[in-house]
């Protein structure tokens, strides 16, 4: 590898200064004669003599201002470059699978004069000790000091402290960076730049270290961290005239960057970057600082910088302590009131101790245990507070969903930024991102409209309202997810059973078939679809599926055609799919799949009733089973569509209220019995969600139902006088004596 400085920027060589230039140059570096000496050594290693001339060439040009504090910069780390790919490949081979990350300035690209260079080196191989040697080779040649001088001083300091050595396995370090919650880590890693070297899977590295620093949403709790770390530099006493570390130095101006990195980076990719300078051109963007304050924050920086660099060219020492003070104090100070503005416009601090929202909370918390937690967690993150209080009605339907649903509060605390986003209605899907990415906003989308729809039903208690909004949210993301598989080929889905009528519970699963139109075949991307649909989640499976209805069973193909399909019902289904497809519609359009229903034989009629029999449960005094028990929700569903059955029909409407009033209007049933039916199926679904939101299960006991009988404005909301678990009984009792009672088959 041939050693060049790099002419991309407009640092002079040293050949194009005068002797005049140089003499006074010498007068002010004492360590500058040493290394001219040094380069006019015949016997000097090639790569000193390059270390040394590009640190002549970047200090010169410092002191006669002959280029830019950003082009010094970069050249001073760029000829830092050369030289690490140039040791390491004095010891790696292509077959090493290994790379040197640079943090810190060097990855940012500001390395000042006489600074350590941090790095660390990654493997995605077995770290034998062969490999071993070769990487302490590596970092003591890069260390040593001889007669021609040194080359740097390597800190390893910002490796995983867990790690022993001085390599690292890639997959230690995404398992370290993911369990860790240091947020100093992620302003280290918004740094990170890969300097030579390669991995197998070094794409797959550098996005999960891109993953670990940037999240598309800003969390409050992120932003209390920074700014604390932020207030803390600005208030430490440090030294005056150290223009490193004083409030208002190069630190804090650098630590502001990285700040605003963490907090924005997620949505401006633009600012996902280890450069220094590129975020400062680009602080625009984030629309937090006017453009006068840009300006002098960039300004300040390299002022500063340069400072610092003209320190350092004296001995070449790690120094940062000014006598200029003329010079430093006023931008000093203007650095230090401009990251004060943006502490006030991103943190509000929240006196927690005289919060009535936190008064109230720990209140409640005596009833509801499981808010303790929460209660702990906006004690520790109080802008939370300060939020709640700036969006009060969303605050009040998170409350009740928080408050009775353990599982919305467990979820919120392992995802705060739920909180954010959740607050501010910030429920969009990112059709642009990638794979993971787009999961996550498609989870994150399912949520947040999830705990919107259970606050509210906590509030109304209206059962209908609850289950068209978690039916609109499977539409929207399957439509989504749909569209992203499969783009513009000819493929739907049809939705059958509670999701084609809109009814879908908190925890229902989706009933459906694949329905190509094309001549493609899709099973491939069908499959695909399917890991898409049920890919994991902090509270489970994204949505569990049910595929048992598609046409020939369990072994039939995945992707049918609307021809195939319908002449499969007219001809070769049970009588139990007929009975299942009678609710269907399409994803894509809204219509239903009509076909003929044929009169039904005495053996079909068996057959139905014997489903009936083996597949409901009877209802005794310790628990009732909501959904499946006998008079339960499943139990008069199928009540109603045997009515269809028995007179080959297929229902217009598709809810269960729609297919009574329906079967009214062909005096299959009277008034009367459409409201008994009716009332009497809207009070259990109420009873089923709420069992489901609070204890994730449609089977109640004595207990859980005591705990729902005492909801506040439960009973006078829906106006009930069940007061017992003997009344829900006795009401299952008296649905299974009206189901027995109206079934068109019975069968002796």
């Amino acid at each position: 590898m041939s050693l060049t400085t790099n002419k991309l920027t407009q640092i002079p060589n040293l050949d194009s200064y005068s002797r005049t230039e140089i003499d006074d140059f010498l007068k002010f570096s004492s360590i500058s004669s040493l290394y001219f000496n040094l380069i006019k050594n015949p016997d000097i290693d090639s790569i000193y003599k390059f270390r040394h001339q590009a640190w002549l060439e970047t200090a010169l040009s410092n002191f006669h201002n002959k280029s830019n504090q950003q082009d010094r910069s970069w050249h001073w780390s760029h000829s830092m470059d050369q030289i690490v790919k140039q040791v390491f490949d004095l010891y790696f081979n292509i077959d090493d699978k290994i790379i040197v990350l640079a943090l810190g300035k060097f990855g940012s690209q500001v390395l000042n004069l006489s600074s350590d260079i941090d790095i660390i080196l990654i493997s995605d191989q077995s770290v034998t000790p062969e490999l071993l040697k070769k990487a302490r080779s590596f970092l003591q040649h890069l260390n040593a000091k001889s007669e021609f001088g040194f080359l740097t001083r390597v800190d390893l300091n910002l490796k995983p402290s867990s790690q022993p050595g001085p390599i690292i396995n890639s997959d230690q370090l995404t398992n370290y960076l993911w369990q860790s919650s240091e947020m100093w880590e992620r302003l280290v890693y918004t740094r990170a730049r890969i300097i030579c070297g390669k991995l197998d899977d070094q794409s797959l590295l550098t996005e999960e270290i891109r993953k670990f620093c940037y999240r598309k949403y800003i969390r409050l709790d992120l932003v209390e961290n920074l700014s604390e770390l932020l207030i803390k530099i600005l208030k430490n006493n440090f030294d005056p005239q150290n223009i490193k570390l004083c409030p208002g130095g190069i630190r804090s101006v650098e630590l502001l960057l990285s700040a605003i990195q963490l907090l924005y980076g997620g949505r401006l990719t633009e600012i996902q970057t280890a450069n220094t300078y590129d975020i400062i051109n680009n602080l625009n963007l984030i629309q937090v600082f006017s453009h006068e304050q840009i300006i002098k924050l960039r300004d300040n920086y390299n002022t500063l910088r340069t400072e610092e660099d003209r320190i350092q060219m004296q001995m070449d020492e790690q120094k940062h302590t000014t006598q200029n003070l003329d010079l430093v104090d006023k931008l000093l100070i203007e650095n230090y009131n401009i990251i004060e503005i943006f502490l006030k416009k991103i943190f509000k601090k929240k006196d927690v101790e005289s919060s009535v929202i936190l008064s109230k909370l720990n209140e409640m918390s005596k009833k509801h245990p499981h808010l303790l937690d929460f209660v702990k967690f906006l004690n520790k993150h109080p802008s939370y507070v300060s939020l709640f209080e700036t969006y009060p009605k969303s605050y009040e339907n998170l409350l009740k969903a928080l408050t009775y649903s353990p599982q919305v509060s467990k979820l919120i605390l392992l995802r705060p930024d739920l909180l954010d986003m959740f607050l501010i209605k910030k429920e969009s899907i990112s059709e642009n991102d990638n794979d993971e990415d787009f999961l996550i906003s498609l989870s994150d989308f399912k949520s947040i409209s999830q705990i919107t729809a259970i606050g509210e039903f906590l509030t109304h208690f209206d059962h209908i309202k609850l289950l068209a909004k978690n039916s609109k949210t499977a539409d929207l993301c399957v439509g989504h997810i749909l569209k992203r598989v499969f783009g513009n080929r000819s493929l739907d889905i049809l939705k059958l059973g509670k999701w084609a009528s809109s009814e879908l519970g908190v925890i229902s699963d989706l009933d459906f078939v694949f329905i190509n139109s094309g001549v493609d075949d899709l099973s491939k991307l069908s499959r695909k679809f399917i890991n898409y649909l049920t890919h994991g989640t902090f509270h489970g499976p994204f949505y569990n599926i049910d595929l048992r209805l598609r046409p020939s069973g369990h072994a039939g193909p995945i992707v049918s055609s609307q021809e195939k399909l319908k002449l499969y019902l007219e001809t070769s289904a049970s009588i139990w799919q007929r009975q299942a497809y009678l609710r269907n519609q399409l994803l894509i359009g809204q219509k239903s799949i009509e076909y003929q229903i044929f009169k039904l034989s005495l053996d079909e009629k068996i057959e139905i009733m014997d489903i009936r029999k083996k597949r409901f449960l009877k209802t005794d005094s310790d628990q009732i089973h909501l959904k499946e028990g006998f008079g339960g929700l499943v139990d008069l569903e199928f009540l109603v569509q045997c009515l269809f059955l028995n007179i080959s029909l297929k229902p217009k409407g598709l809810t269960f209220s729609e297919m009574v009033k329906e079967l009214v209007l062909m005096s299959v049933l009277n008034e009367q019995q459409s409201v008994q039916l009716i009332n009497q199926y809207n009070l259990l679904r109420t009873f089923e969600q709420l069992s489901e939101i609070i204890f994730k299960t449609n089977i109640l006991t004595i207990d859980s139902f005591q705990k729902l009988i005492v909801i506040p404005n439960f009973k006078e909301s829906l106006k009930i006088q069940i007061s017992s678990f003997e009344d829900l009984i006795i009401l299952f009792k008296s649905n299974c004596s009206l189901i027995d009672h109206l079934h068109p088959f019975k069968v002796n």
